[in-house]
């Protein structure tokens, strides 16, 4: 048996899903497992024999809020290491990429898999890809639940399964962190609220970089968004738009992934 460290963040839900099903396929083969969102996590753990990581694809980045989570985690003496990103498409070498500065401080990877579960971003000018809708994502599950059978396996057995990291991953990585700079760059800002917002506040509560704040009785975003997709996707009143173009919902569906209620529930609290 394992003591099993697994540390995510996750947007909109898909790796929030993925996670919590590896996590109770290592349980049932006897591990002992950890399961923390770094949104959540008030202490950082130390002791435990594998450490997992997991996160939505940025631009062939970590989410910026999850980066800045792993430079906290402590140094280790050859502790295997594995992860896990979700993307809706392809990943590169971002998890090659960014564990980089988790082994300069002793793990040592022996997987890194991606999982293709949906698309959530659909923005003018951004993303002219549409988001998966529900009936494609459902049709995903079963392909879905052999990969992670697979990947329970070798967390298991220790097998090594390093992808990504090919001349292919790499290039792609490199073009998509190039063009996640400009972005970066520009500090993003742009989404607003409309007309059609109730002052709810759920944004305000649930943004994981407090980047959104109420004042002069409306909603403001200032200039440390990460485009999660979080607010956008989950506003219950579908209030938050870039331009007025996405006020066209059936142009510009919001997302629904397959933890979607997970995430909208986490929320509902006062902060």
């Amino acid at each position: 048996m394992s003591r099993i460290q697994i540390y995510y963040f996750s947007g909109t839900g898909n790796t929030a899903f993925i996670v919590n099903k590896i996590a109770e396929k290592l349980r049932l083969s006897g591990n002992e497992v950890n399961l923390s969102s770094c949104e959540e996590c008030k202490s950082i753990d130390h002791d435990f024999d594998v450490l997992g990581i997991a996160f939505p694809i940025h631009s062939s980045y970590a989410p910026k809020v999850f980066s800045s989570f792993l430079d906290k985690l402590p140094n280790k003496n050859a502790t295997p290491l594995f992860g896990i990103v979700t993307s809706g498409y392809m990943a590169g070498d971002v998890l090659s990429f960014e564990g980089k500065r988790l082994e300069r401080k002793g793990y040592i990877p022996f997987l890194y898999r991606n999982i293709i579960v949906g698309n959530n971003l659909h923005l003018p000018i951004l993303c002219p890809l549409k988001v998966t809708k529900k009936q494609e994502i459902n049709k995903r599950l079963i392909k879905i639940d052999n990969q992670i059978e697979d990947i329970v396996k070798k967390i298991d057995n220790r097998s090594k399964d390093m992808r990504g990291n090919d001349l292919f991953g790499r290039l792609f990585g490199v073009l998509q962190r190039s063009i996640g700079k400009v972005h970066e760059e520009l500090n993003f800002k742009g989404f607003s609220s409309d007309e059609k917002c109730t002052r709810c506040k759920w944004c305000i509560k649930s943004c994981p970089t407090n980047n959104i704040i109420f004042k002069d009785d409306k909603i403001v975003f200032e200039n440390r968004c990460i485009i999660c997709m979080r607010c956008y996707n989950f506003c219950p009143n579908k209030a938050i738009q870039m331009t007025n173009k996405t006020k066209n919902i059936t142009k510009y569906i919001r997302y629904d992934g397959p933890e979607g209620l997970g995430i909208r529930t986490m929320f509902n609290k006062n902060k």
